[in-house]
């Protein structure tokens, strides 16, 4: 039975996908300043992606391939990230990070994003959309030399202590390994932990998850501000007394959203800006001001909703308190 659920969630995965891949050949890559040949890019909802063993050919990282738990990992130096198909968590040296998009099977091979993949190994990406190319650079390091502290790197290359510690993960600043790298630029990754500390509520980690997937049900296909507001209404009902004090409680309340009882919201894969959305409600974006319904006036003509205070109208939806 496991293996058949495994199956399914593998084929919904490949075929959210298919059909909206561009040709691969006219996506270029360039590493260092060096165009690399046949890298079998794929834009694939807005992301590029490429093949794992590609792409660990590329960055010079060890690369395993799980097949029973479908997880990738890349090992880097002292660096190690892994991740399994469809999952929009990792791991880098231990610590739970967030991806901008899952990785995916495609024609029998497993594809990965390459913006997050080069990013979680300390790369710079940049993406020019004229030439469709993608950029990865080396990040800008100093290694560290008997006697120095996070204090005097900083004052030398001009750079705040926090941003150094931030970006290298670093809990001593004045326990130094002589020899070992450090970042002098950003490091593009978001941790669940950065992300719990932004938000207006707690969470549980698969909560991030059931959000996306409302939100997705209810406003995939509505303006993105209309996905935000949608996720909003959620976190407004988890700090509103009156309702359940949680995301998952308030999404799996008796009656409150159809998806629930029809079952849908087992099944479907949420997009990119479901995810995107999901985390700007959750940092407390909220463009209908603490609406707590919403509900489309062409559908529903309850006096529930139509007595209640309109705080904005956002595509189809009318979000009401």
């Amino acid at each position: 039975m496991k293996k058949q659920i495994s199956l399914i969630v593998l084929f919904l995965i490949i075929s959210l996908f298919v059909g909206v891949q561009a040709d691969a050949s006219s996506i270029q890559l360039k590493i260092n300043g060096k165009l690399i040949d046949q890298p079998d890019a794929r834009l694939i909802d807005k992301r590029t992606y490429v093949p794992v063993r590609k792409i660990s050919e590329f960055l010079g990282a060890e690369l395993n391939w799980d097949s029973d738990l479908q997880q990738v990992t890349f090992t880097q130096e002292n660096h190690m990230i892994q991740f399994k198909i469809g999952e929009r968590f990792a791991t880098r040296d231990q610590q739970k990070i967030l991806m901008d998009a899952p990785a995916i099977i495609l024609n029998n091979a497993t594809y990965v994003p390459i913006r997050f993949v080069s990013e979680a190994l300390f790369y710079n990406v940049d993406w020019d959309n004229t030439t469709k190319t993608v950029y990865i650079s080396e990040k800008i390091t100093y290694n560290v030399q008997e006697g120095d502290t996070l204090a005097s790197i900083g004052q030398v290359f001009g750079i705040p202590v926090k941003d150094l510690k931030a970006w290298n993960q670093i809990a001593d600043e004045n326990n130094l390994t002589v020899g070992s790298k450090i970042y002098l630029e950003s490091v593009e990754v978001t941790t669940v932990d950065q992300l719990k500390a932004k938000a207006v509520i707690s969470f549980q980690d698969e909560e991030l998850e059931w959000l996306a997937k409302i939100i997705y049900l209810e406003a995939g296909n509505e303006p993105y501000e209309g996905q935000v507001a949608v996720g909003a209404v959620i976190i407004n009902r988890v700090l509103e007394d009156t309702f359940a004090n949680s995301i998952y409680d308030v999404i799996f309340a008796k009656g409150q959203f159809t998806p629930v009882r029809t079952g849908e919201i087992y099944k479907v894969i949420p997009s990119d800006s479901a995810y995107k959305a999901a985390r700007e409600a959750l940092e407390g974006v909220d463009p209908v001001e603490g609406a707590l319904y919403f509900y489309n006036p062409k559908v529903t003509k309850s006096s529930f909703f139509t007595q209640k205070k309109v705080i904005k109208t956002i595509g189809n939806h009318r979000f009401v308190r």
